[in-house]
C-alpha cells in the first residue's frame, strides 16, 4: 500500500503485477476485477526479467561470500 501511495498507482493493480504466477493468469484477473491489463503485464514481464537477471549475480556474490568464511 506505501509504494502504491508514493507511485500514485492502483493498489490492487500493483500486487496483481508483482504476484507469483503466470502473465496470463494475472492479465485475466485484471481483466476480471476491471484493472488496467497494459500495467500488471509489463511490470509482471519486468519483475520475472529481474529475477531472471539478478538470480545469478546473487548466487556468485553469496557464493564467494560462503567460500570466504
Amino acid at each position: 500500500m506505501a509504494v502504491a501511495n508514493v507511485l500514485e498507482t492502483d493498489p490492487v493493480a500493483l500486487v496483481l503485477a508483482y504476484s507469483p504466477g503466470g502473465l496470463a493468469e494475472m492479465s485475466i484477473i485484471a481483466v476480471s476485477v476491471g484493472r488496467d491489463v497494459a500495467f500488471v503485464g509489463v511490470h509482471h514481464i519486468f519483475r520475472v526479467l529481474a529475477a531472471l537477471v539478478l538470480a545469478p549475480v546473487l548466487v556468485a556474490a553469496l557464493s564467494k561470500r560462503d567460500i570466504k568464511h
